[in-house]
């Protein structure tokens, strides 16, 4: 027994390691507040500090960047706020700025809501660390709740989910309450399925329904906790387990969540604070949320940034699709034999639950159905795992096992290197000589591609540049990419934003690091001209100044407007 131990404990310490390892990479290089709400949630940990334990949302504080988080279960930022506390950092407010240009469902990552300027950055990176150490607590749930009913090596495929997924790392590794909900929904989850395996006891429901609590006061999702609480209740009573404990065990979760929502009552009006979602403001129609927000969904199942995997055209998208497919098909290949355990009926119970009530809410709401996708963690992933188990007899679901780690290792790590990573950090990139222009004196455009060279109406352009900063930058500047009339300076289509779609303001570029950006334009239906020449420049979106740009020569660009480099042109083809 001892030994068995020993070795169950190697195999989750090195996974373990292998998510600190992947999540350091994952969130130290992501230097701008470009995770979903991060901003407003860092307001939340730094008014708990400043000593409003259980702050108030309220029009007349709003956070830096328009939304206000502080109706939100408080267990996060409490211990957070203690986590960071000997961090000095200037109140969020004073060093951020929204992101003029953001817009929710926007390509290639607009959706970065809020700048940064160089200061300010230890209480974020402080509350990332510790939102990414709390990222063990739900490997090790994941490993020891599989394990329950479906042995090492079915919990180390489902734990090295948890562990590599890039979904759940994005969220795990960034500042916001779902960095606490994953791991406590996740061992929660975990010692319900012992317990259905195992049966209950006095120790093991006193440490449930303390993690029931927890997770309710990490984000409210933790309610769905609830319906399998009872399942479980019904199921013991039945098995001759002593109901009066079972009914002290759920009088003491209820008096240990009556505060909160006794406040939220007395406060807001409403226990569950609905007036803290944002309203659709589109159509509520159903056709209009699948083709809006649908996509998301089967995005976050693997992905939760960039693109949509389920229409990419690279293998790697072909094998994200094919894995999914392999797990969903062996769960119904289990269900037609009758050998799917039953602790899956409730995991499968509990996420169809889930998912029908996000789908609902989203409806009236900008819920940001993908990440509550990824947080429910631990029961979608056992999932997909027994269904993968499924199709392997059972002398060699071991070396299914081994195959399906190397797998899902590989797809993870080509997600995390050409996805995610090139979504924040610059792609080094050499430099021309000549260059093409000198822009604000301090910033060369070495270079610029146009792909293709022959396009269609309707079609989609990509304009890849190479910047380089010659020293700091004391101030943002915005892109602007105009694909322009071939004999007058009239504007066909134009993308205007911050670099790398404000993941990388001009204020942070690195001095002699020349990197690339890449920019998306879509030709409008109507085009009717035979040829489109495009320009780029910079200015500053306060004022609309642009920053001066000459050509090598110190010869000052005076075409589109004045100050707008050219940098070529396309034929465009008849339909």
């Amino acid at each position: 027994m001892r030994r068995s131990f020993w070795q169950d404990y190697r195999i989750c310490y090195h996974l373990i390691v292998l998510y600190l390892v992947i999540g350091w990479f994952h969130w130290a290089f992501v230097l701008v507040p470009a995770k979903p709400d991060e901003i407003q949630h860092l307001t939340y940990v730094a008014e708990v500090r400043r000593g409003d334990v259980w702050p108030i949302r309220s029009p007349a504080t709003e956070t830096p960047c328009g939304l206000d988080e502080r109706w939100q279960p408080p267990l996060y930022y409490w211990i957070s706020a203690l986590a960071v506390g000997p961090t000095v950092a200037p109140w969020p407010g004073e060093w951020v700025v929204p992101n003029p240009f953001f817009l929710v469902g926007a390509p290639r990552g607009n959706a970065v809501q809020c700048l940064h300027f160089p200061v300010g950055t230890p209480l974020l990176m402080a509350g990332r660390i510790w939102s990414w150490l709390l990222g063990t607590l739900a490997v090790c749930g994941a490993y020891r709740g599989a394990r329950s009913w479906m042995g090492p090596p079915g919990a180390a495929l489902t734990a090295l989910l948890a562990t590599t997924l890039p979904s759940v790392i994005f969220y795990q590794t960034g500042v916001g309450n779902t960095a606490l909900f994953i791991p406590m929904n996740t061992l929660a989850l975990a010692e319900l399925a012992w317990i259905w395996r195992k049966g209950l006891s006095t120790r093991r429901l006193l440490r449930l329904s303390a993690l029931v609590v927890a997770t309710v006061y990490a984000r409210l999702e933790g309610l769905f906790l609830l319906p399998l609480l009872a399942l479980l209740f019904v199921r013991e009573a039945r098995s001759g387990f002593p109901t009066r404990r079972m009914l002290i065990a759920a009088l003491g979760i209820l008096l240990a969540l009556s505060p909160m929502f006794l406040r939220n009552l007395l406060v807001y009006g409403d226990p569950l604070v609905r007036s803290g979602l944002a309203v659709r403001g589109e159509s509520r129609d159903p056709m209009t949320w699948l083709r809006l927000e649908g996509p998301m969904f089967f995005r976050a199942v693997f992905i939760s940034l960039g693109h949509a995997w389920l229409f990419g055209e690279e293998w790697m998208y072909w094998a994200i699709r094919i894995a999914g497919l392999i797990g969903g098909m062996g769960i119904a290949r289990r269900l037609g034999r009758g050998d799917l355990p039953s602790i899956a009926w409730v995991l499968i119970a509990y996420t169809g639950l889930f998912l029908a009530t996000v789908v609902h809410a989203s409806l009236q709401h900008l819920i940001g159905g993908p990440r509550y996708v990824g947080s429910i963690g631990f029961a979608w992933l056992s999932l997909w795992t027994t269904g993968y188990l499924g199709w392997w007899p059972r002398s060699a679901r071991r070396a299914g096992v081994v195959l399906g780690l190397i797998a899902v290792y590989g797809l993870s790590v080509a997600v995390i290197s050409r996805v995610l990573l090139p979504a924040y950090m610059p792609q080094p990139a050499p430099r021309s000589d000549p260059p093409l222009a000198r822009i604000a004196g301090k910033i060369i455009l070495h270079r610029a591609v146009i792909e293709p060279s022959q396009a269609r109406p309707g079609d989609v352009v990509t304009i890849r540049l190479v910047w380089e900063a010659i020293e700091p930058i004391p101030q943002n500047y915005a892109v602007f990419v105009h694909a322009l009339d071939p004999h007058e300076d009239r504007i066909l289509a134009q993308e205007d934003t911050f670099p790398m779609y404000g993941h990388y303001p001009t204020m942070l570029w690195k001095p002699l690091q020349p990197f690339e950006e890449v920019h998306r334009l879509r030709l409008p239906d109507s085009l009717n001209v035979p040829r489109v020449r495009f320009t780029v420049g910079l200015y500053r979106y306060e004022t609309g100044e642009r920053a001066p740009a000459f050509s090598p020569a110190g010869v000052r660009f005076r075409e589109g407007g004045g100050d707008a480099v050219p940098i070529g042109w396309i034929v465009i083809e008849n339909r």
